[in-house]
């Protein structure tokens, strides 16, 4: 790196062989009795080998001694030039202190051995002047004088930056290395140093070359990294306070579903199916028809009275169903009583055969053939597909809580509270059933989940709407007959699919025709959420 000026400073220091030095040993002398010198923007750099801006080049300044089998012209030469009482490595301490060669720039020849003479010495830097009195900058670095018939090659050869002084500089450091060669009583102010610093001191001259202001960029790093440091950690805290929010979202909607405040299912915000070990802890029974009895299907389980309703029909147990991989299970009752008429399977719509078909008995009272329903509650879905009751125990909670699951559900149950309180202001003003506008603001696929839970509010249906086979409106043929069904396409249904096959069809179709509408609003919720939310959403739970 070019250099911008040199600074050169009288030091005294204990002799090394007689003293323990320490860094705060070095003290520089007052420029009252001693030599001082500075040189601005008048030094021309030559090569900057292992040098950056801001390295601290310094060192004891000495003049370098040709070796024995140097060419005579040399030593010649270069006694016109150096004093002989001129500070060289012997006048120094024996330590490997940093050293800063001065010299004068001579022939080729000569000025090559002088480079090579301080290769194995601690040297920091050399300085060159070229001998004369001139007080000008020396030419640039590309000037053929600088080339020593190398054309320049030896600027990359030495490890250490080379400079050249106005031959005016280098003429004074030269003489001031004269004086202050010899022991402290011998150079200027001498009796004065001595009793200040000792007679076995030390006193030589310190020479620092000013490569400039080390660079801004390791401090704008340092800035920019701190800056880095504070993002990362703001959106770090940001990140888990939102993520610890999210988790007591989670707790409390589990603690919801553990009361028995929300089913999951039931809102549509998971599908959920009957793990085996709960199958086989509901009961199954030899269907056996002691009586008919018409009686309207309740459109809740909840309003099922008990065993006070009109008995519609009689099932006794049989003994309970085991097998090597599930466990026995106690008997419940040898007899127990139907809550309604009910002898058709809804799914396969055939009629129970008395005293032959076994049927399982869910949560709202009703009945199924085990191999018919079996399949749709353990791969499809655990809603009845008659009463759309699940028939998970109450409080029967997921193994795992989502994020999505718990927005979903805020969001569900945000809409059907505005929808309720809009029927009910309605009813409260007279009006009946009145259309609103769904606001065009809110995404599509909440207008459309908003206009199905109006219709349903709306619509409200008698309890006598909903029969045993009645599913959304769509009326189930009368028990003892099997209807022709039709495919989407307005075909009849393969008469090859076996009956469990039939039976899984017709379960999604029954427990479709209600949730598709709600199922369809969530999917478009999530389609019209942008990507960027998305990706969000992962660091930034709130923002899903």
């Amino acid at each position: 790196m070019a250099a911008r000026g040199l600074h050169t400073v009288t030091i005294a220091f204990p002799d090394p062989a007689l003293h323990e030095l320490h860094s705060d040993d070095f003290e520089q002398v007052s420029s009252d009795i001693s030599f001082e010198y500075d040189k601005r923007d008048s030094i021309r750099t030559l090569s900057t080998n292992t040098v950056s801006p801001g390295d601290d080049v310094s060192g004891l300044l000495y003049v370098p001694t040709l070796p024995p089998d140097a060419i005579t012209q040399c030593k010649e030469a270069l006694a016109i030039h150096v004093p002989d009482n001129a500070t060289t490595r012997n006048n120094l301490p024996e330590e490997r202190y940093e050293l800063i060669a001065l010299a004068p720039w001579l022939s080729p020849t000569c000025t090559l051995a002088l480079l090579d003479a301080v290769t194995d010495d601690p040297i920091r830097a050399f300085l060159f002047y070229i001998p004369n009195d001139s007080t000008v900058q020396p030419p640039p670095m590309n000037d053929p004088s600088w080339m020593l018939g190398e054309n320049g090659r030896w600027k990359s050869r030495y490890r250490f930056p080379v400079y050249a002084l106005p031959g005016m500089t280098g003429s004074i450091l030269m003489d001031q290395l004269d004086l202050y060669s010899g022991n402290v009583s011998q150079v200027p102010y001498g009796p004065q140093l001595a009793s200040t610093f000792g007679s076995d001191s030390y006193v030589r001259l310190f020479t620092i070359v000013d490569t400039g202001d080390r660079s801004n960029l390791p401090s704008l790093w340092i800035f920019l990294l701190i800056v880095l440091g504070i993002l990362i950690f703001v959106v770090g805290m940001t990140s888990l306070a939102m993520h610890l929010l999210q988790r007591r979202r989670r707790t409390l909607l589990r603690r919801r579903i553990a009361n028995g405040q929300v089913d999951l299912e039931t809102l549509g915000v998971k599908a959920l199916t009957v793990p085996r070990e709960l199958l086989d802890q509901m009961p199954v029974y030899t269907y056996r028809a002691d009586q008919r009895a018409s009686t309207q299907l309740p459109r809740d389980p909840e309003q099922t009275p008990g065993n006070n309703l009109l008995m519609a029909g009689t099932i006794h147990s049989d003994p309970p169903i085991s097998s090597p991989t599930h466990p026995t299970l106690a008997p419940i009752t040898t007899h127990h009583s139907v809550a309604y008429s009910q002898d058709t399977c809804s799914i396969c719509l055939e009629e129970f055969q008395p005293g032959t078909d076994s049927v399982r008995e869910l949560r709202c009272k009703h009945i199924y053939h085990p191999e018919c329903v079996d399949q749709a509650l353990l791969e499809i879905s655990s809603l009845c597909p008659i009463c759309k009751v699940s028939a998970l125990p109450l409080g029967y909670c997921p193994e795992v809580i989502t994020n999505a699951m718990v927005r979903r559900e805020r969001t569900i149950r945000t809409m059907r509270e505005r929808v309720a309180a809009e029927a009910a202001q309605d009813q409260r003003a007279g009006r009946g059933h009145v259309h609103r506008r769904v606001s065009p603001l809110l995404p599509e696929g909440l207008r459309a989940m908003l206009a199905h839970e109006r219709a349903v509010v709306q619509s409200s249906p008698m309890p006598g709407d909903v029969e045993l086979g009645a599913v959304s409106g769509q009326a189930i043929p009368p028990a003892g007959t099997v209807p022709r069904q039709q495919s989407s396409d307005g075909c009849p249904p393969d008469q090859t699919l076996s009956r469990r096959e039939r039976g899984r069809q017709r379960v999604l179709a029954m427990l479709g025709i209600q949730r598709e509408a709600e199922e369809e609003a969530i999917r478009r919720q999530e389609e019209e959420r942008p990507t960027w939310r998305r990706v969000a959403g992962r660091i930034f739970p709130a923002l899903a």
